[in-house]
């Protein structure tokens, strides 16, 4: 295995991590904002550019043989905000119920916006391995904590968080909607560095 920055040729299997991994919030967000735009197509076209928050420069994967097991995609909390497309494409209704959460981000932490483990190395060491990463990353950008978003209803990565030393700082709620998954509130969970 090893631990590399993700290049722009793994744009599309970094726009689908991020897509899936999101619980539905990237469609929520993207949908209906570019006509006739997947929101695969707009994640993806901001992941290649190189001056986008979602740039493929603030990921690192880990892969084996090709394939990427791992990604840890984050950057300092100060640049956790909404960016001017969302702001000017979503509705006045969608962005008021994403908005906080869009621009919400501990303070002096490096923001963790997608942590992944493919499927087949769950619970082998790969994602205590790349938090270890995060918390170093963290260090080098002199920020003293990590922080993240994670839905409530995802059990098993909030016990992840827990037992890595994150604990709840708030929470967001959101509608009743066909394209998030989950019907539960999103927590903000941030850990303090030694």
């Amino acid at each position: 295995m090893d631990f590399r920055p993700a290049e722009r040729e793994n744009a599309s299997v970094l726009s689908t991590i991020i897509q899936d991994t999101s619980g539905g919030l990237v469609d929520y967000i993207l949908t209906g904002i570019i006509p006739f735009t997947k929101p695969h197509q707009i994640l993806q076209s901001q992941v290649i550019s190189e001056d986008s928050l979602y740039s493929y420069r603030h990921m690192l994967v880990c892969e084996d043989e090709g394939e990427i097991l791992g990604l840890l995609y984050a950057y300092p909390w100060d640049a956790h905000k909404a960016s001017g497309m969302t702001k000017r494409y979503l509705s006045k209704e969608r962005y008021a119920v994403v908005e906080e959460l869009l621009n919400s981000a501990e303070d002096n932490s490096l923001f963790i916006n997608t942590f992944w483990v493919a499927e087949k190395y769950r619970g082998t060491g790969l994602a205590d391995v790349l938090m270890d990463i995060a918390a170093d990353w963290a260090e080098i950008e002199k920020l003293s904590r990590l922080s993240l978003h994670v839905w409530k209803a995802n059990e098993r990565a909030v016990k992840f968080y827990r037992r890595h030393g994150f604990s709840q700082t708030r929470s967001f709620s959101f509608p009743d909607h066909k394209l998030l998954h989950h019907k539960t509130e999103k927590l903000q969970m941030c850990k303090e560095l030694a």
